[in-house]
Formats: C-alpha cells, structure tokens, sequence
C-alpha cells in the first residue's frame, strides 16, 4: 500500500526529451560552440579533454540541441553498465562552465514535466542501482558497444511522491 497521494509511473510519462544532433566529425574546429559528445562524458559530469566544437554561423538552426547548467543527459550507447565511465544509460547533468554547449547523438536530454518531478528526484532515479540494474537487464549488443532504445529506457518505472514531498526529500539529500 502506498502513503497517499504517491504514485508509480513510466518515466516516459513525467518527463520530455531531445535527442542529440547528429553533427559531422569532418566539420568539427578548434574554436566556435563546444559539442558535448559521449566520449565527454565521465561517471560524474563533463571533462575538458579534447573538446570539439563546430563553427555556428546561423546556417542551421541548433538551439533546440543547447544546454543548460542542471540539465541531465544520458548515454544511449556504451559499455555494459559495470564499467561506469563509459557506460550506457550514465545520466550527467551539466556543469555551469558547459552552458550553451550543444548535445551530440546517442545522447538524450531528459527534461521534467514540473507538474509530476523535480530534476533533483529525476536525476536521483536515474543514478539509483535500480535504474543501472534496470539498464544491465535490457541492453543489446556485444561487450564493446551496447546500446538501449528509448522506448526500453521511457517504461522505467518510478514512485513518485507528491510535488512537496519532492522537495523536502531533495532538500535532505542535498544537506
């Protein structure tokens, strides 16, 4: 029995996403708007070696790709999930020093629909074992290169507490 007024629900139902541009490694430069790609990722946040950027003269409209300090992406591709580094569904969020960068495919931001999840809870839920246990049992391919759709990581099934009740939890946790 559930404390009222909590709920389970399909991440895909609290949430909205943006997949990442598939840019073209030919056009990367040294200079212009930094591309966040895989490979930038670590278990924890974003690195700072080897970065690439393209060259963003307003050809192509890109802005729906741009993040933001405190949004979370995650890793659709990887390694099998106990090598965490590289693994696939790592969820990061963004530094402030990687504001404005553009996301690269086979990385997904996930947003929170306010009326049901905060980003606090949402990023709890996806760096929880359940979750990276939740990823083990799904993935496809071999050891090298696995990969997990969408669909497989919308149907994750989380418990929501009331919208209050969020917060005072991401409040404690956050102490």
């Amino acid at each position: 029995m559930l404390p009222e007024g909590w709920k389970y629900a399909n991440l895909g139902e609290i949430i909205s996403h943006r997949k990442g541009h598939p840019f073209k490694s030919n056009t990367y430069k040294n200079y212009g708007t930094r591309v966040i790609r895989i490979s930038d990722t670590t278990s924890n946040s974003i690195h700072s070696l080897n970065p690439v950027f393209i060259e963003n003269n307003g050809d192509e409209n890109l802005d729906e790709f741009a993040l933001k300090h405190g949004d979370i992406i995650l890793t659709t591709v990887g390694s099998k999930p106990h090598l965490i580094d590289s693994m696939v569904g790592k969820a990061v969020r963004i530094p402030e020093e990687i504001d404005g960068a553009l996301l690269n495919q086979n990385l997904v931001k996930l947003s929170p629909n306010d009326k049901f999840i905060i980003s606090d809870i949402l990023f709890l839920y996806l760096k929880s074992r359940n979750f990276i246990s939740y990823i083990s049992d799904l993935v496809r391919g071999n050891a090298n290169q696995v990969s997990i759709s969408l669909k497989d990581i919308f149907a994750y099934r989380v418990l929501l507490p009331p919208l209050p009740e969020q917060k005072k939890i991401a409040a404690i946790l956050s102490t």
